[in-house]
């Protein structure tokens, strides 16, 4: 099966996510509408909002949610301890450059890995270890509640 290169960005006028093929013109960010590919139907976006799809369907998420997973998706983590006590974490998709692989990173660490090569750093030998979105891509406990742009507020849980 072959995986196509989707990508999502925001609309700066109206806030609405356009999907299809991203290019740069002029220093603006465009995607080309993955229904026509033709330029003369290509919207600018915010460029910090272009995100590459994982080719993955969420298997849970809010129902006002696209399924598709795209990088800086958002996903609620709730497990349950020993004492039955629920612990709920966020964790965001990234795409790890260095490792050529998407991975559900704690939603806290987002800022520290974002522009920083940490695939050589010892400290993070978790995240290549354990992370991999393809490794989540089954588990029940996941649900995909938002996106970084749309969502913010993830930040300050």
């Amino acid at each position: 099966m072959k995986r196509e290169n989707l990508y999502r960005g925001k609309r700066p006028n109206s806030g609405k996510w356009i999907y299809g093929f991203p290019y740069q013109e002029n220093g603006f960010a465009w995607i080309l509408s993955e229904r026509f590919k033709s330029p003369e139907c290509s919207c600018e976006v915010i460029e910090e909002t272009l995100s590459e799809s994982t080719g993955l369907i969420s298997q849970k998420h809010k129902t006002n949610i696209d399924p598709r997973i795209f990088e800086d998706d958002v996903f609620r983590c709730t497990k349950e301890t020993d004492e039955g006590e629920d612990i709920t974490s966020y964790l965001v998709v990234m795409l790890i450059k260095q490792r050529a692989a998407f991975y559900l990173v704690p939603i806290c660490h987002y800022y520290i890995i974002k522009d920083n090569d940490v695939s050589e750093e010892a400290e993070f030998s978790w995240l290549f270890n354990e992370a991999s979105l393809s490794d989540f891509s089954l588990d029940s406990q996941l649900m995909k509640v938002g996106n970084i742009h749309d969502n913010p507020e993830y930040f300050t849980l």
